[in-house]
């Protein structure tokens, strides 16, 4: 019997120990929606895998490693939050857009302020590549430096 797993990694030892603002729904969207081509037939991750649509089954789902604290944000600082958010609202929904998903959480967490809503859609949303490029410069792909001078 194929049991589905799919596991996110939702907390950031792997980005700097939160040092840096990774909003990490679109790279998980881009893994949700790739095509596994299983048995020569379209097979995406997100509609057809984890949901055991593929295989038949009744049931499916995702499970994700996260580190929330006692802190008053739970995970360390405000905008970290939205990870841990986009987890939940893409494993009820694998098919939800990242940047609707972080314009949801914006508005429940800082209200309704268009210049607000904007800027952290500015940060937010280039946020994974951006950390890719300066952190994994020329391929490297190193861990963060979580001891060095880019944590504050």
């Amino acid at each position: 019997m194929l049991i589905n797993n799919f596991r996110l990694q939702i907390a950031v030892e792997y980005l700097g120990q939160n040092c840096h603002f990774v909003y990490l729904a679109p790279l998980w969207k881009s893994v949700l929606d790739f095509d596994m081509r299983i048995d020569n037939t379209s097979s995406l991750v997100g509609k057809d895998l984890i949901t055991g649509k593929h295989y038949g089954h009744k049931l499916g789902g995702m499970a994700g490693v996260a580190n929330v604290g006692t802190n008053i944000t739970w995970v360390g600082y405000d905008l970290a939050q939205s990870n841990l958010y986009a987890y939940g609202r893409l494993a009820w929904d694998p098919t939800r857009d990242p940047e609707d998903i972080l314009h949801e959480w914006t508005r429940l967490t800082f209200g309704l302020d268009p210049m607000v809503l904007n800027t952290i859609t500015e940060m937010a949303m280039p946020s994974w590549r951006s950390f890719e490029n300066y952190s994994g410069n020329l391929g490297i792909q190193t861990l963060t430096d979580i001891t060095g001078m880019y944590c504050v």
